[in-house]
Order: C-alpha cells, then structure tokens, then sequence
C-alpha cells in the first residue's frame, strides 16, 4: 500500500487517527515521504502557511500515536502488530531499552514478558470504577474498602469476579 502523499492524505491520516481508539496501520516510510512533501511546500512560493499547517498536523499525529503505542505496551508489554513508522519505532526501541535497564541490567523485554504472565496468574492490577467495600480473602486477609479511582492489586479470582460485575476495569 503506497500512497500519495499530499495535503489531505495527510490531514485524512490525522483525522482517522483521531477518531479510532485503536492504533492505525501506517507505512514504514510514512513521515519521510511527508517530510519530503512538506519540504516542497516550503521551497514553493506562497505555500509556506500550508506548510505550517501540515508540520503541526505530523507534530500532533506523532505524539497521538506514540500515545497510543506507551499504552498498548503499558498495557500488554507487547509492540503494536499493525505497521508503525520507522521513527514510531525507533522510539518504542529506546523505550523498550530504558525500561529494561530500569527493571534490571541484563534483562530483556522476553525474559519480562514472562514475568508479567507469571504475575498475572497470581493477580492483577486493577482500577475501581466505583466504591467497594472490604473483601475478604481466603487467607483471612482483608483489602478494602477502595474508593471509586483507587488502584489496586488483587489476586486474579477476586478481579475477575468484581470485573464481572462492573466494579473493576483491569489494568
């Protein structure tokens, strides 16, 4: 999928990045071609406003869908699967190294992969979307009460079942 790059191809990619909560599939080369196209706006007399306009709209769509990566990577510590941009990815690599470095020299983003499915068997974090009251664990050991916006750590069964009923959003 090659496109034309000019002025609404732009601004349509901006749009439909904005309005999708998921990230969208760009190519490898995208920003590149852009750049190129606005270096031409810039070296055409009386399109330099347009070229304003199209550097801003590629600032926003960046940082949108960097926004976008942080998340899923946050959430899954896995990369996006749809295509990103070559500088969309030499970001995620310097992300994925610092957070490497920061949860232990030597380790790598496999290795932490399997410890996070290792800690999700024995829990979850969880987000409280509104108040509930104290829970009794079978070890006699009491959480609670959490507020509506409280972050908390339970043991996969207990977030499960408060999922179900709508107290809990899972991290």
């Amino acid at each position: 999928m090659s496109i034309t790059m000019d002025y609404s191809t732009i601004v349509n990619i901006f749009i439909n990045e904005l309005e999708s909560s998921s990230l969208r599939e760009l190519e490898p080369d995208f920003y590149s071609k852009a750049l190129r196209y606005v270096k031409g706006l810039e070296s055409a007399k009386g399109h330099e406003y347009e070229a304003r306009v199209i550097r801003k709209t590629l600032e926003k769509l960046l940082v949108l869908r960097l926004e976008k990566i942080i998340r899923q990577l946050w959430r899954t510590g896995e990369r996006p699967e749809v295509g990103i941009a070559k500088e969309e990815a030499e970001i995620l690599s310097m992300i994925e190294e610092t957070l490497a470095t920061l949860k232990g020299k030597g380790k790598h983003i496999e290795e932490e992969k399997i410890v996070h499915k290792q800690t999700e068997e024995e829990g979850v974090l969880v987000y409280f979307l509104k108040p509930y009251s104290r829970i009794m664990l079978s070890e006699g050991m009491m959480l609670g009460p959490f507020s509506q916006g409280d972050i908390a750590f339970l043991p996969s069964e207990v977030a499960k079942e408060l999922k179900e009923k709508g107290v809990v959003r899972v991290i």
